[in-house]
């Protein structure tokens, strides 16, 4: 049985991918998660699925739609983190369940491996793509 969605965005951030496998960009992807999904949590017109939930995503094989439906959830917030030579780059994409639209997708390039000076960018891209202000 499937509950009713509530009136306003229901999302879960998976866990960053790190497309290197290596043992820092790992925990780096891991970082970055976190700080963005604390910072999402705080959005009061965002229904945001626990970080603790979608750390138990992490390593599952399945594909976006069981996702979706496992979770229940409209909204994913995916994405992957890689060393280019020496630089990072952080790829963000909002996509709707429900329509199957990719809602917002971008890639953020940074010399050094943090990515808080784009995190503003990346939150206000995010929130407009779920219609929040």
């Amino acid at each position: 049985m499937s509950l009713p969605l509530p009136p306003i965005p229901f999302a879960i951030f998976l866990p960053l991918l790190s497309v290197t496998g290596v043992d820092k960009d790992i925990l780096l992807a891991d970082k970055i998660t976190k700080d963005l999904n604390n910072i999402l949590a705080q959005i009061p017109e965002l229904f945001l699925i626990a970080n603790q939930s979608s750390n138990r995503m992490r390593g599952v094989t399945l594909n976006l739609k069981q996702t979706s439906e496992k979770l229940g959830v409209q909204y994913l917030i995916t994405g992957s983190l890689e060393q280019i030579k020496s630089q990072y780059r952080l790829f963000i994409r909002v996509i709707d369940m429900f329509t199957g639209e990719i809602k917002w997708a971008n890639n953020f390039d940074e010399p050094q491996p943090s990515f808080s000076n784009s995190y503003p960018s990346i939150l206000r891209n995010i929130s407009v793509s779920l219609g929040l202000n």
